[in-house]
């Protein structure tokens, strides 16, 4: 079974169920004596329910319930193995070990902070507090040689959800970022347990900025800047975690409907490879595999992401699809 407890003890949630069905401001006095604990007692637990994101404030002697954006376990509702940490050095790591021993499809670990969030190729994700970082584990009815499709379905569903939702458009930079024009505020990592004949499971990671993370190559952006007011993580995470769970169990190839997606296809692009070699073309879509298909100027290729080390616009001053 999934040990799912390093959020809210019992007696956290219970005053926070005090405070979450209060008219206004509860008294302090009046919030200690009902559960028996003294003032301090009781301030620290305010304290530590401020840590995992639920938003108290201080009226007078009392206190107030102003916004609740946890990502707990107990914030889930619809019952789903969900792994809090407040800090972790990466949930892919943690993911990885509860993978191997047994997790069902659709467990996730999410975490406050990563001290050592990676990405593709092993490049570093700052991670600091506020962003939403988690890693889902898929038992995907897919070869090893699709594993592709999983970042690029992540992320077209994603930015499905924010446009119906919030009004919010973002762009899929294959293999993996999501971007808001030239500015990246996301990226997917894909990695799989097994063989390539016969994969036991698949981790598929996500990290979304809420607020610009400053970046040594790029510009940044968070979904704070671009719509005023993001959705809440955990509304953000649920929807993640039931598409991709549904979609692992009976995948939809859809190169077309990615394409529409990402704003590489029918632009000019050049590539590197992982042995320094360069090619130049035509992004002209994916194919079932999720690879992109490239024209250059004497044929036609197929690139897949483990091929490709950087790809950027021609003519742009940045680096796109190096994403963490």
């Amino acid at each position: 079974m999934v040990n799912t407890r390093s959020g809210p003890d019992e007696r956290d949630l219970e005053i926070l169920a005090a405070l979450r069905t209060a008219d206004g401001p509860v008294s302090g006095q009046a919030l200690a004596d009902g559960f028996g604990i003294s003032r301090v007692a009781l301030w620290k637990r305010i304290e530590r329910l401020k840590g995992f994101a639920y938003r108290i404030e201080g009226f007078g002697r009392g206190y107030r319930l102003i916004e609740e954006d946890a990502v707990v376990a107990e914030a889930f509702q619809d019952g789903s193995p969900v792994v809090y940490r407040s800090e972790t050095g990466s949930t892919m790591d943690e993911a990885w070990q509860l993978a191997e021993d047994g997790a069902p499809s659709g467990t996730f670990v999410i975490a406050e902070k990563q001290s050592a969030g990676r990405g593709r190729q092993g490049r570093a994700w700052q991670s600091p507090g506020g962003g939403l970082y988690l890693t889902l584990i898929l038992r995907a009815k897919l070869p090893a040689s699709h594993a592709a499709c999983l970042a690029i379905e992540g992320a077209c569903a994603l930015a499905d959800w924010l446009e119906a939702k919030h009004g919010c458009t973002l762009d899929f930079h294959w293999p993996n970022d999501l971007m808001a024009g030239e500015r990246k505020v996301g990226g997917l990592l894909v990695e799989l347990a097994g063989t390539l004949e016969a994969p036991r499971f698949f981790l598929l990671g996500l990290g979304v900025n809420l607020r610009a993370v400053p970046l040594s190559d790029r510009a940044s952006s968070g979904l704070a800047e671009l719509m005023g007011e993001p959705p809440l993580r955990r509304e953000l995470a649920a929807a993640f975690q039931t598409h991709m769970t549904a979609w692992a169990d009976r995948p939809t190839l859809r190169p077309e409907a990615w394409a529409r997606h990402c704003a590489q296809i029918g632009a000019n692009v050049s590539v590197q490879d992982w042995r320094g070699k360069s090619l130049s073309g035509i992004a002209r879509g994916f194919d079932a595999r999720g690879g992109l298909i490239l024209a250059t100027s004497r044929s036609e290729t197929t690139l897949l992401p483990g091929e490709v080390r950087r790809i950027r616009l021609s003519g742009a001053a940045r680096t796109h699809g190096d994403a963490e």
